[in-house]
């Protein structure tokens, strides 16, 4: 298995939705109700700090802020295969992105977490767009995770338009964090939204939980490796 430095997992894409799915789990089952309020924050959260970090990276680079740039800036690379999808555009301009098939949605299946995985599906495209400006307006009419043939997501405005040279800037290299990066924001968003609203006594026992699930689950070796990066700035611009 390949390692990343310091003995960490290579994660993948399939452990982050694996990850989510476990900490919503142990959320909703411990908590009840309003778990699942608890859940949608921490999605909400997240993709605001992850839409802020993208933000401030273009604008770095000098770009302008737009929906056609924040296209540029996703973070994360997915292997060849592991993600399908079409997309076109209306007389407005809109942008339509349909996900035939997503490593999400399958992993959520393969381990009966969708209705947990629903929850991300439905919240964290437009706190994505939102941590990145205002204007940047994305609707998910219906997702894969759900039951849906494909994805539905519709990018509002300007994603046709072009974004100025970005050839120079190395985008795959600059803008593409780790996953051990992303698993570790994820766990630290739910540890920080649990604490502020189920108590400390609440958040250890619902972390814990979620935590010796994933280990079971992956058997890999220090399978929760990303632990050591859940201390660092996940409001900066993810060069740290």
């Amino acid at each position: 298995m390949n390692r990343e430095r310091g003995g960490i997992p290579d994660y993948g894409a399939a452990d982050h939705a694996l990850l989510f799915g476990l900490l919503a789990k142990a959320v909703c089952e411990a908590l009840g109700e309003p778990g699942e309020d608890i859940v949608r924050e921490a999605v909400i959260r997240y993709g605001l700090q992850r839409g802020g970090r993208m933000r401030r990276r273009a604008e770095k680079d000098g770009l302008p802020i737009c929906t056609a740039t924040y296209l540029l800036y996703r973070e994360y690379c997915l292997q060849p295969g592991q993600f399908a999808s079409r997309t076109a555009w209306n007389d407005q301009g809109d942008m339509q992105d349909c996900a035939v098939k997503c490593p999400w949605a399958e992993t959520w299946k393969a381990y009966d977490l969708c209705q947990y995985g629903a929850v991300y599906c439905r919240n964290i495209d437009a706190a994505l767009g939102r941590g990145f400006d205002e204007a940047v307006v994305i609707e998910s009419k219906a997702n894969l995770t759900e039951g849906a043939p494909h994805c539905d997501i519709w990018f509002r405005g300007t994603a046709h338009h072009q974004s100025g040279d970005t050839a120079r800037l190395n985008l795959d290299q600059r803008a593409r964090l780790p996953w051990v990066y992303h698993l570790a924001h994820l766990y630290r968003v739910f540890s920080d939204t649990l604490e502020e609203r189920a108590g400390g006594e609440q958040t250890r026992t619902i972390l814990d939980c979620a935590r010796d699930d994933f280990q079971q689950i992956t058997q890999k070796e220090n399978s929760c490796g990303f632990l050591e990066l859940c201390g660092l700035d996940f409001d900066g611009i993810g060069d740290n």
